[in-house]
């Protein structure tokens, strides 16, 4: 596969699921009658940052720096 075919496919699936993301977090807000704000600080910021706690989490167990 072209380098370039794989960060268009990247690119895209990126967006598609940022969108799906932010649609998943403002029907749950209008689900538990809250403000999307307090998802979007809460609910989304934690699920961002999952990744890189997993890394971290995971390397210091490790034993890497």
């Amino acid at each position: 596969m072209s380098v370039w075919l794989s960060i268009a496919l990247g690119l895209v699936l990126l967006i598609v699921g940022g969108e799906l993301l932010v649609r998943g977090a403002v029907a749950s807000a209008k689900a538990l009658g809250v403000s999307p704000l307090l998802i979007g600080l809460t609910l989304v910021g934690f699920g961002t940052s999952t990744p890189e706690l997993v890394t971290s989490v995971t390397a210091a167990m490790n034993g890497s720096p």
